[in-house]
């Protein structure tokens, strides 16, 4: 109940008596501490008085607000209708003292003592091995921060593994994808390119490789980071993903080089954990700024892929944010002008990422990873645009008349990619799957475009689709929202039919 302070005068009592007569005391502070110990006396006097009247409660409570022995009953009476204001004001007057006395006395001895710890701290050998030793627990404590994580994630993922085994023989991709340099865990995963791995991972095919990632996270930590940050976005748990990536991103920053061109990575990786997981108008900006700087640096360094991987995630973490403004009650508002723009801008993106595309594909080929990495930003690049297309005809009512032909345009390069991509097979030798999102924009854009003699098998497909999509218990909230719209549009498409 008392301050700290308000146990210095029983705390320092012997410190004063043994210091006083070695210091040969002033007469200033003869009287101080004649002082101090009077305001103690009085304090303790009213507070211990008559111990053995205690055993009432109005005795008891006499003797806390200070009244004597000889206190009438009525004196007693005003007593217990009153705060304990005289026994506060001798013990605090008591504190206060203290703290004046002891800093004479005590302050000299502190700045001696810290003198000498100081000269210990400031040698050299000290400061090294101090710093070795922040650097070990530092390194113990990063270890157990990645491992713990990922043993939880591991757990989880064998779960849902076996529960899509048994409901879901045929499930899809991976909803996030992650388009990281071929070479970035060779380390860790030897020749297996990361998606492969992933996808794998996803499956219940592979484990985390545990003695590997704790070696990998003493020689080259900011790896180890991020190789953990791509399975937690594979197990779509983005505040572990998020943490290991601003982790892996401070270390980082540190550098005085970064010749493997690290940061990119780690500065592309967080744009997409900011995609799936963009709780406000915040999220999206620094995703776009990080975006927008990445293809800006991968332009002027001939980086071909690193410019196409910016500008089509430029276009998709866009297409979410203006989905989300929509739909989304209360995320954020706009004046109608910066919506504009940022439609606008989506649009490039897109733009340059199809002429990306398009000079790719006439380049010499390379190695198989990366002809998989394009295939797959090939199918990012056309979902995004036929998604600002359904964004351009339901939300910014352009004219169907201008706005369809170009949709169609987009439709049926999509699905050409789908269904190169189906042809293939896995890294297992089976069928390859599609993310849901992509295969639900093909299906809706292909039922609004589609003639009238056809609409209405394409929308009964559509809308199978997206029923079905809605009837899982594992849809996160904001596809289970813009799959209802999608529907709800779709009707009204039928009605007009």
């Amino acid at each position: 109940m008392r301050h700290p302070r308000d146990y210095a005068p029983l705390i320092n009592l012997r410190s004063i008596s043994e210091t006083e007569d070695d210091r040969g005391g002033s007469d200033e502070l003869e009287t101080l501490r004649a002082d101090l110990f009077r305001k103690i006396e009085n304090a303790l006097d009213d507070l211990l008085i008559d111990g053995q009247r205690r055993s009432t409660g109005i005795q008891k409570s006499a003797a806390f607000v200070g009244l004597s022995k000889g206190d009438t009953t009525d004196e007693r009476r005003r007593g217990e209708e009153q705060p304990v204001e005289g026994l506060e004001k001798l013990w605090n007057d008591a504190s206060r003292s203290a703290v004046a006395v002891n800093a004479g006395i005590l302050l000299p001895r502190i700045l001696m003592n810290m003198a000498v710890l100081l000269d210990v701290l400031r040698a050299p050998a000290v400061q090294a091995a101090a710093m070795r030793q922040l650097d070990t627990t530092v390194r113990t404590l990063t270890r157990e921060h990645v491992l713990a994580p990922l043993r939880g994630i591991v757990m989880q993922c064998r779960e849902e593994a076996r529960r899509r085994r048994d409901a879901e023989p045929h499930h899809s991709a991976r909803r996030a994808p992650l388009r990281t340099r071929a070479d970035l865990f060779e380390k860790i995963l030897g020749s297996m390119p990361v998606d492969e791995y992933l996808d794998r991972f996803i499956a219940g095919d592979k484990d985390i490789p545990h003695e590997k990632l704790e070696q990998l996270l003493d020689d080259d930590e900011v790896i180890a980071l991020l190789f953990g940050a791509c399975v937690a976005v594979a197990a779509e748990e983005w505040k572990t993903a998020r943490s290991f990536i601003e982790r892996a991103r401070l270390r980082a920053s540190q550098w005085t080089e970064d010749p493997r061109q690290i940061r990119p990575e780690l500065n592309y990786c967080l744009a997409l954990i900011l995609r799936f997981n963009m709780r406000h108008i915040g999220d999206y900006l620094e995703a776009l700024r990080i975006l927008e700087a990445g293809a800006k640096r991968d332009r002027q360094n001939d980086d071909t892929f690193g410019e196409l991987r910016a500008e089509s995630e430029a276009a998709a973490v866009t297409g979410v944010f203006l989905f989300k403004l929509k739909l989304l009650r209360g995320f954020a508002s706009l004046p109608p002008s910066e919506e504009r723009d940022f439609l606008r801008a989506a649009h490039d993106h897109i733009e340059r990422a199809q002429e990306l595309i398009r000079e790719r594909a006439g380049s010499p080929p390379e190695q198989p990873a990366r002809q998989d990495d394009d295939e797959r930003l090939g199918l990012q690049t056309y979902a995004n645009s036929v998604c600002l297309g359904l964004y351009d005809l339901w939300i910014m009512r352009i004219p169907e008349a201008d706005i369809l032909p170009y949709l169609d345009e987009q439709r049926r390069e999509l699905e050409r990619r789908i269904e190169r991509w189906l042809s293939q097979p896995d890294w297992n030798g089976g069928a390859r799957h599609v993310p849901n999102s992509v295969m639900a924009l093909d299906k809706v854009a292909a039922a609004v475009v589609a003639p009238g003699h056809a609409a209405p098998a394409k929308i009964d497909d559509a809308c199978i689709f997206l029923r079905g999509m809605l009837s899982r218990s594992n849809l996160v909230d904001f596809d289970k929202i813009e799959y209802q719209f999608f529907l709800e549009k779709l009707e009204v498409v039928r009605a007009a039919a």
